[in-house]
């Protein structure tokens, strides 16, 4: 597999290099010089059995106190500087004196959670922002289903946008910043297919926000995010559910 792991050595051996993206097939043949022609991408799948907003599982929505008429909107990602939880809670508070009833949900853990509720508590955001902790099985799976919303601003180590897909595939509509490559549209390109939308790719977290804030001024918001839930199988399954193999010549180092 390809990635920031990979090595010369590797280079020399390896008969082909497989990437979870085009952004790190394009920097590991730049990089290393790995021929293009042995380059493939093959997105990473999503289990669509297990990651169905059809299917019973912790009711985490209810675990943490959210009544029906709470705005749900948070991020998932470790807690680290470089994830950018910063900038998601200060654009938050701007939310937040706009939509009252919003609520700023941090899943994760990291070394930087002291800092980050620190900031929170600092912007004034007190009960509106809930730091939920690191969860797995079935209770990660209801955490991303308590979401009305979910932003995304930067990638992982594995550079795969894992919890994208597994969001898009509970229906869940997504916020993604748009930083270049390590956003990319293999990632993210089917956020929409036709006219069914599960999410928005924006270049500055202000305007995204204010598209999550949309959602509850919009007339139909309620039954656009029932919809956004209702084809979550038929976008995912078809993109996602099998590897797909992008061709060597789909993006060749200039």
């Amino acid at each position: 597999m390809g990635g920031r792991y990979w090595s010369s050595e590797a280079d020399r051996l390896a008969a082909a290099l497989i990437e979870p993206s085009l952004a790190a097939r394009r920097n590991d043949t730049r990089r290393f010089g790995y021929p293009c022609e042995q380059a493939y991408v093959i997105p990473p799948g999503v289990d669509t059995e297990r990651f169905d907003p059809a299917r019973a599982v912790v009711d985490m929505r209810g675990a943490l106190g959210f009544g029906e008429d709470v705005f749900v909107v948070g991020i998932i990602a470790r807690m680290q500087p470089y994830r950018r939880h910063g900038d998601f809670l200060e654009a938050f508070r701007l939310l937040g004196e706009a939509v009252p009833e919003a609520r700023a949900l941090v899943v994760g853990r990291g070394e930087a959670r002291e800092d980050i509720e620190e900031h929170a508590r600092g912007l004034g955001l007190g009960a509106r922002a809930v730091f939920a902790g690191q969860h797995y099985g079935d209770r990660y799976v209801g955490m991303l289903k308590a979401f009305d919303s979910l932003v995304y601003l930067m990638p992982g180590s594995d550079g795969t946008c894992r919890t994208v897909r597994e969001a898009m595939a509970m229906g869940t509509p997504v916020v993604a910043a748009d930083r270049g490559d390590q956003l990319e549209p293999v990632h993210l390109r089917h956020l929409q297919v036709g006219d069914d939308k599960v999410g928005q790719v924006l270049p500055d977290l202000r305007e995204g926000l204010d598209a999550v804030g949309g959602l509850l001024d919009h007339p139909a918001g309620a039954e656009q995010l029932a919809h956004h839930r209702a084809v979550h199988g038929r976008i995912v399954d078809n993109q996602y559910g099998g590897h797909s193999s992008i061709p060597p010549d789909a993006d060749r180092p200039a």
